[in-house]
């Protein structure tokens, strides 16, 4: 388990990643919609080996990862800057060398199967206004450990994270009505989300921490269309934990 003071030490200077293709959120009218994250394109991420004291106590010192850095804002070819609220399912599903994505705070909600086939990840950062996380989302997922999500254990638990759907069987129909008799419901298991529920989440983890690191990473704007959580030590569920504690800032 990495703390969250720890994972801003690790991910000192990573830059934005470069060269995503981004399209409109919404079938706005207007050149100052927001974007949905399309496409890696050509650009990977950012390879980084931890050498911070902090990595170094989390067991991470010498251990190489590849960070995907979303943007919060993107500029367009009109000049406009535009948050990017969302990513498309396709992004990284399937990324088999993708260890840490870090979401900016503008990301609204996660798609069906997002991270779907991500066998490395072992880090993400969640924004708090997150409320919908899909069917999916995280299947494949086995490497997660560690979640940092800016909100609090009462918001996280007010996120729709599916994980089951309500079948209804119908029978005939009620004698002199349009209506039909319901025969059987039963709830489903979706799998999928279990890599999510079964990490390390961490809470109250502040944006301006983790963007105080980022920024030292920040290069040049992206080059199409460009440009985003201190922890508190508290810390739910998930395997590896023994206890809840309150760590140093």
């Amino acid at each position: 388990m990495v703390t969250y003071s720890e994972y801003c030490e690790i991910i000192r200077g990573i830059p934005e990643t470069q060269d995503i293709h981004y399209a409109p959120a919404y079938l706005w009218p207007t050149v100052n919609v927001p974007r949905t994250a399309v496409s890696l394109n050509g650009d990977r991420g950012t390879v980084f080996t931890p050498e911070k004291d902090g990595a170094g106590r989390s067991g991470e010192a010498g251990r190489e990862g590849l960070a995907v850095r979303l943007p919060r804002r993107i500029q367009t070819s009109q000049g406009i800057f535009v948050p990017v609220v969302s990513i498309a399912a396709g992004l990284f599903r399937g990324n088999t060398d993708v260890t840490d994505i870090l979401l900016p705070a503008s990301i609204q909600y996660l798609p069906d199967g997002a991270f779907a086939g991500c066998t490395n990840l072992r880090r993400i950062t969640l924004p708090g206004q997150i409320s919908y996380i899909g069917p999916g989302t995280f299947a494949g997922c086995g490497s997660l450990e560690d979640v940092y999500y800016e909100g609090t254990p009462e918001e996280w638990d007010r996120i729709k994270i599916v994980q089951y759907k309500h079948e209804v069987e119908f029978g005939s129909l009620v004698p002199g009505t349009p209506v039909q008799k319901v025969t059987a419901e039963r709830r489903v298991h979706i799998p999928g989300n279990e890599p999510l529920l079964a990490a390390n989440i961490h809470f109250h983890c502040a944006p301006q921490s983790l963007q105080e690191a980022q920024d030292e990473g920040e290069g040049t704007p992206a080059a199409a269309e460009r440009t985003g959580t201190g922890d508190r030590g508290i810390f739910m569920g998930g395997r590896n934990v023994t206890d809840v504690f309150r760590a140093a800032w």
